[in-house]
């Protein structure tokens, strides 16, 4: 489908499927000879991190656009600015910078006079539109060589990307993205975007009022499930989680989706959560969910 939501509530594992449907999408794509054209995006470094380590586990080949410093020390190998200096044009690059400062030592030494001058003048120009040619030549050939791009959904408008489109996008964490942060990866979406979240979970961080007021909190994501004519099909519901005691799961599942959450680790697995003490003196329940009224003043708390 050209638009497809998937709804992942807490402990479903929406970054792990997100992983194995992009390896999934992969593997179409290039059995359809259609190249791995893939760009899977999320609102923060953390996220986009955590779906490239996803992704090199699983045996994709991914590259991570952004900062260096802005990823996790110990995928910094597979950011474009790492892949850039191992590239094989990195050497003509080097000596052509190389150059470029030997012409500006020259010019700014005051040794040239006249025509020479005027010639430093010239060779700056050649050498600094040779630089930009190659660096975009790097750019354009690990993007189409790699399997998978990675960005932050800001990142995707980078200069890199700038000249890159996308068969297919992959949102993550897109319940929790303002609306405007997605458009710029939508945009790069040719046939297929798939937005992976939970309405029911935080909204969009919005710390301006105004905006606020005037619609900013409501995600891309929220809308489409709010609008039967920009999406008219049922949403893709993950019902299993392994995170939560099956106790802890039960008012959750009631409160925000229709009972439909299911348990994927048996109780047993949680034995050694038995409660042996109350969790306050004043309480005498034994129970792995406590929940505490702190309307008054919270003193107690």
């Amino acid at each position: 489908a050209p638009l497809s939501l998937i709804q992942g509530p807490p402990g479903t594992g929406k970054t792990t499927t997100t992983c194995h449907l992009v390896r999934r999408l992969v593997e179409k794509h290039c059995q359809d000879s259609r190249g791995c054209n893939i760009l899977v995006a999320a609102d923060s470094n953390v996220a986009v991190d955590q779906l490239l380590a996803g992704l090199i586990r699983l045996g994709v080949k991914a590259l991570r656009i952004g900062f260096p410093s802005k990823v996790s020390q110990e995928l910094r190998a597979q950011t474009l600015q790492a892949q850039a200096e191992e590239h094989p044009l990195n050497s003509k690059i080097e000596e052509t910078r190389e150059a470029l400062s030997k012409v500006k030592d020259a010019l700014y030494s005051g040794s040239l006079k006249g025509k020479g001058k005027g010639l430093a003048h010239r060779d700056i120009s050649l050498h600094v539109r040779d630089i930009q040619k190659y660096e975009q030549e790097v750019t354009d050939d690990l993007i189409a060589n790699a399997e998978v791009i990675c960005a932050t959904l800001v990142g995707c408008g980078c200069d890199a990307l700038l000249r890159s489109n996308f068969h297919t996008v992959v949102i993550d964490e897109a319940s929790q993205a303002t609306e405007p942060r997605c458009l710029i990866a939508l945009q790069k979406a040719q046939a297929q975007l798939v937005m992976v979240g939970d309405q029911q979970q935080l909204p969009p961080v919005v710390l301006c009022p105004a905006a606020e007021e005037k619609g900013l909190r409501c995600s891309l994501f929220d809308r489409l499930l709010n609008s039967p004519t920009l999406f008219n099909q049922e949403i893709n519901m993950l019902q299993v989680q392994y995170r939560m005691h099956p106790l802890i799961r039960e008012w959750p599942s009631s409160q925000f989706y229709d009972g439909r959450l299911q348990d994927g680790l048996p109780m047993s697995t949680f034995s050694s959560c038995v409660m042996t003490k109350p969790f306050l003196s004043k309480s005498q329940r034994k129970a792995p969910i406590l929940l505490l009224d702190t309307s008054d003043d919270g003193s107690e708390a």
